[in-house]
């Protein structure tokens, strides 16, 4: 469950939303949209990490609904599966970005066929 707090129009959106807390169901927790990590698909839903937080929490949103709420200038979309803060990347290498002090692997590009084929 996720609760944004809207702003009224004209104004800039909210730096931050209200997120259902690990504890319990009817508990919230504030969340500053500057302490996001990166978001994680999983399925209809989003998994969020925060920083000083060592659980997830579960958004009941798709990666892509969630996405628009955020500043696109400070979120990267890295595959179908991450939407990382560019604010944390620590390291990047060929296969994998470091958020954070954790590792998400970089979807690699489908190979191209082979330009030599075999003829038995």
């Amino acid at each position: 469950m996720y609760l944004q707090i809207l702003a009224a129009p004209g104004q800039a959106a909210s730096p931050f939303l209200f997120v259902r807390g690990t504890a319990g169901k009817t508990t919230y927790t504030r969340v500053e949209k500057k302490d996001i990590l990166f978001a994680q698909a999983d399925g209809n839903y989003t998994r969020l990490f925060v920083r000083g937080q060592t659980d997830a929490y579960y958004l009941s949103m798709n990666l892509g609904f969630f996405q628009r709420q955020l500043n696109p200038n400070a979120f990267y979309r890295l595959s179908r599966s991450f939407l990382i803060n560019v604010t944390y990347v620590e390291a990047v290498t060929d296969a994998e970005v470091i958020v954070a002090g954790t590792a998400l692997v970089i979807p690699s590009k489908k190979s191209k066929p082979s330009s030599r084929t075999s003829i038995d």
